[in-house]
């Protein structure tokens, strides 16, 4: 549906002059991007809604997107099996939130929280970026997808750790389900950054 709506799109673009065929490519391939986010944060609003958890479900959007675009990993071969597994992702990231949430013992949280950073970190550390055939990345881009895989991760880790602080369980909750999701689909991928290839060779 995205493809032939995309292709859609440019064909009217030609049309009209806008875009020439050596664009069409280019253009095709933005358009698919675009209404892929636009729909996977539809799904992110509708199960927010239907748990109840729409703050939840925007932290959780945010930082495995934000995380994603940099670390790579599992990616679906096409759009319908990317949405699915999108969206059972987020519904599973929201129910696990709310389970640990509902810890009485903040310590407990704090502690699963640290593991659930250590092991992320561990990943993104000596995997990141892991490669992706869709879109291919030269070897100054690989160096900068680590750098900001790096620094971003950092960022939610001190998020985290800062809402722990302020006695925050849910938000904190939340970061713990998204961290281990994002482990969970970088490990489904092999690959990884050249200096981890060149270890298991």
């Amino acid at each position: 549906m995205i493809e032939r709506l995309s292709h859609g799109l440019v064909e009217f673009l030609m049309r009209e002059t806008v875009v020439s065929r050596e664009e069409a490519d280019i253009y095709d391939y933005g358009f698919q991007i675009t209404l892929a986010n636009f729909i996977n944060g539809m799904i992110v609003v509708l199960v927010g809604m239907a748990f109840h958890a729409v703050a939840e479900a925007a932290i959780f959007y945010c930082c495995f997107v934000s995380l994603r675009f940099y670390c790579g990993g599992y990616h679906a071969d096409s759009y319908r099996k990317c949405f699915l597994l999108f969206t059972l992702t987020c519904m599973g990231c929201i129910g696990l939130t709310k389970w640990i949430e509902a810890w009485e013992i903040g310590i407990i949280r704090a502690g699963v929280f640290l593991g659930a950073a250590v092991w992320l970190g561990v990943s993104i550390f000596r995997k990141a970026p892991i490669a992706d055939a869709n879109r291919q990345a030269s070897e100054e881009e690989k160096v900068l997808y680590r750098k900001r895989s790096i620094q971003i991760y950092l960022f939610w880790t001190g998020a985290g750790m800062i809402l722990w602080g302020m006695g925050q369980a849910r938000m904190q909750s939340c970061l713990i389900s998204t961290f281990i999701a994002i482990a969970i689909l970088m490990i489904q991928k092999k690959g990884g950054s050249e200096r981890d290839e060149t270890k298991r060779t």
